[in-house]
């Protein structure tokens, strides 16, 4: 039987600016267990990095639980998160946020200095076909290929959940292609728990769960009895 990883119970979520407020997550549940490639799908401004970013630690709710590995985090404090985060989370986003003046092994390096069970630098490069690009710095390489060095970063601690929000939104079809296919690699040789926010619908079919977010609600969870492989997948 499967272990859960990812609860959301109820989970609200509202921005106030001085006297306006604004509902971002409505009422939100699912779960998502580990070992799973969950997709979450929406138009934008649906709510989808905003769950993302509650899942990460990097933003609160106002209200409901939200418990991941078995522990409620939904009221940590910001040390508390930030040791989580450091612990438990790994993060790719849309653009690479890589350091311009560190080379390629030294940005993966700098991501694992606060962690003492790690995977070696050299392996995740090579886990994302990066290895012959080792003293390379970021100028020099082309979008598909940072986003490849900041897959490898994320990875690198170890994390118990990979997030990646819209790996694929800066990039070609091509790179997109490349990206997504190690992200499905690293669920599906590391048994990695993977939570990927697109907007994109034709990426649904290579997911084990696809929750769809409309107007901060979930509108519906479905799993897929069978998985397509990325290869596979057009748009």
């Amino acid at each position: 039987m499967s272990r859960e990883i990812i609860r959301f119970e109820n989970v609200k979520k509202e921005y106030t600016v001085g006297t306006l407020s604004t509902q971002v997550l409505n009422r939100v549940d699912f779960t998502v267990d580990e070992g799973e490639l969950a997709v979450i799908v929406g138009t934008s401004g649906a709510g989808k990095s905003t769950i993302l970013n509650i899942i990460g630690g990097m933003d609160t709710p106002t209200s409901g639980k939200v418990v991941v590995d078995g522990d409620d985090i939904s009221g940590y404090k910001e040390a508390q998160l930030t040791e989580y985060r450091a612990g438990k989370i790994g993060f790719v986003f849309q653009f690479y946020n890589l350091i311009p003046n560190l080379n390629v092994v030294e940005n993966v390096d700098f991501g694992i200095e606060v962690k003492k069970d790690t995977f070696d630098s050299t392996e995740v490069l090579k886990k994302v076909k990066m290895d012959n690009r080792l003293k390379a710095f970021p100028s020099t390489l082309s979008g598909g290929e940072q986003q490849r060095v900041a897959i490898a970063r994320a990875i690198a601690k170890k994390p118990r959940i990979l997030l990646c929000d819209e790996p694929t939104g800066a990039l070609d079809y091509e790179n997109s292609k490349q990206v997504l296919e190690i992200i499905e690699s690293l669920n599906r040789d590391l048994g990695m728990t993977v939570v990927l926010v697109t907007h994109n619908d034709a990426l649904c079919p290579m997911a084990d769960k696809v929750i769809t977010v409309h107007d901060g609600k979930i509108k519906s969870v479905v799993e897929n009895s069978v998985k397509v492989s990325v290869t596979e997948l057009e748009w």
